[in-house]
């Protein structure tokens, strides 16, 4: 009897076996639920977090539907679906909640407050009948909801996934399938070593509910799980650290978007709130964001009226992003403003003004910047470049780049200089300064998108080049959102 204890107990004996298949197994999902936190976290904004959570919560626990509320933070509400329809999530909606509209959820669910596995949801005894109407039609089974809550115990919302009669899966790829590795989940669940799965009669079968999945724990011990198409234990447990940690980076994701949404307005609120309006020319300002995945620049522009029928123009940009980028940029743009009122008809003493001031008090800080002073009344351009895109010259012959003499960044060298460059101006010309975030899209290099924007403006139609308005709506329309960009148009009557 002793001897057959310790055969049972060794190493070799078929419960060790178990204990190390399962082992390798619970490694396996460990590993790959890893690496599923990562993909989450380099997300950038709250929905594309999201919807990452969100269809990676449905390859782990088998579901084809889901939908990720938030009720704390901007935004609120429905911000990510997987499967639905407008239509289902406003039938959704419309559903009567059981718990009334102060949980902050769309009405119609609110009953999910209750976390779990719910099973048979729209025909639970007690449900209102418009919900099991509504549950019924959109075929319905069941839905797993998980509390999005970060480890600061802040509620940020739930997500739900949602099981169909019809499109529910009976085997699905969980973690361990997924890696292809010692264990694939089958119905249920339900984990089996080497991949096959741990269902069908065992002992104890005889006593699971009906249609449930008997699930062969350690040493031939039994568990009843779900019913077949339905989440097993395991999988509920493994989506549920990954909404744990998926709770955390939508909190990250919503500091950073409140921290760009508010360099953003500030951003907004340092740029010039209207430009001068002098005879015989016409002048157009835009800057536009890098959208959600990027926070705002220290991209600027500004025009500034001077003595004599003068007018100075410039364009610039901080290395760099953020709420410190945006500070600084105002620095620069209004201390450029005051150079420009004391010596603005030489560009080039200009820039190395603000070349020194950034040196003195930017601590290693740099900029570009490509400023112009126009002479209205005789059509004269000066103009000098510190280390920023060209200046780009529509006339009726075409689209050309102005040439000036190759510049370093302001803050770059001990004593910055560069000459100026002087030219005449035609009836019809148009000026445009810009920012690089305009011409660098992705991978694409700088003489790419410098050969692009030439072409776009050279296409252009006529009343686009007599606009500057247009012209500038007609640039951005012809190059993707990537990155900040400021634009700054003139076209000389």
């Amino acid at each position: 009897m002793n001897s057959e204890n310790h055969e049972n107990d060794g190493p070799g004996s078929p419960a060790a076996s178990a204990t190390r298949r399962e082992l390798v197994v619970h490694i396996d999902e460990l590993t790959r639920l890893h690496q599923f936190t990562e993909r989450l976290g380099r997300m950038r904004g709250v929905r594309d977090t999201a919807r990452e959570l969100l269809a990676t919560g449905a390859r782990l626990i088998g579901a084809e539907r889901g939908l990720v509320t938030l009720t704390t933070g901007a935004p609120t509400g429905p911000i990510a679906t997987l499967g639905l329809e407008r239509a289902d999530i406003g039938a959704l909606e419309v559903a009567e909640d059981d718990h009334g509209e102060a949980s902050g959820l769309p009405r119609g669910l609110d009953h999910r407050l209750r976390t779990g596995l719910s099973q048979d949801s729209g025909a639970e005894p007690g449900r209102d009948p418009r919900r099991r109407d509504v549950y019924r039609r959109l075929g319905i089974r069941a839905d797993f909801t998980a509390r999005l809550t970060t480890p600061d115990h802040t509620d940020l919302g739930l997500v739900t996934w949602f099981f169909g009669h019809g499109d529910a899966r009976d085997g699905v790829e969980g973690v361990a399938g997924a890696a292809g590795s010692a264990g694939s989940v089958g119905p249920g669940g339900s984990v089996g070593p080497g991949g096959s799965a741990a269902t069908g009669c065992v002992d104890g079968a005889d006593d699971a509910a009906p249609g449930a999945v008997v699930e062969a724990g350690r040493g031939g011990t039994t568990e009843t799980t779900a019913p077949a198409g339905l989440p097993g234990e395991r999988q509920r447990h493994l989506v549920a650290l990954y909404c744990r940690f998926g709770a955390q980076m939508i909190a990250n994701a919503l500091d950073r978007d409140g921290i760009s949404r508010a360099a953003a307005a500030l951003h907004r609120e340092m740029l010039p709130g209207r430009l001068p309006r002098l005879p015989g020319l016409r002048l157009a300002g835009r800057y536009r964001g890098g959208g959600g995945r990027t926070a705002p620049g220290g991209d600027w522009y500004d025009a500034l009226e001077l003595p004599g029928d003068g007018l100075g123009l410039a364009v610039g940009d901080v290395v760099g992003e953020g709420p410190h980028a945006a500070g600084l940029m105002s620095q620069l743009r209004n201390a450029l403003r005051a150079y420009t009122v004391l010596e603005g008809e030489d560009p080039p003493s200009v820039l190395g003004d603000l070349d020194l001031l950034l040196r003195t008090t930017g601590a290693g800080e740099l900029a570009t910047a490509l400023y112009a002073y126009v002479d209205t009344r005789q059509r004269r351009l000066s103009l000098a470049n510190a280390g920023h895109c060209p200046m780009l010259l529509v006339t009726g012959y075409g689209a050309h780049f102005v040439d000036t003499a190759v510049s370093a960044p302001l803050g770059a060298l001990a004593c910055w200089e560069a000459p100026g460059v002087e030219m005449q101006l035609d009836g019809g010309d148009l000026l445009l300064m810009y920012t690089d975030g305009l011409v660098e899209a992705g991978d694409a290099a700088l003489h790419t998108g410098l050969a692009r924007l030439r072409a776009v403006a050279a296409e252009a139609p006529m009343a686009a080049r007599r606009d500057p308005e247009r012209f500038c709506s007609y640039v951005l329309d012809r190059h993707p959102r990537s990155r900040p960009a400021a634009l700054l148009a003139a076209t000389v009557g």
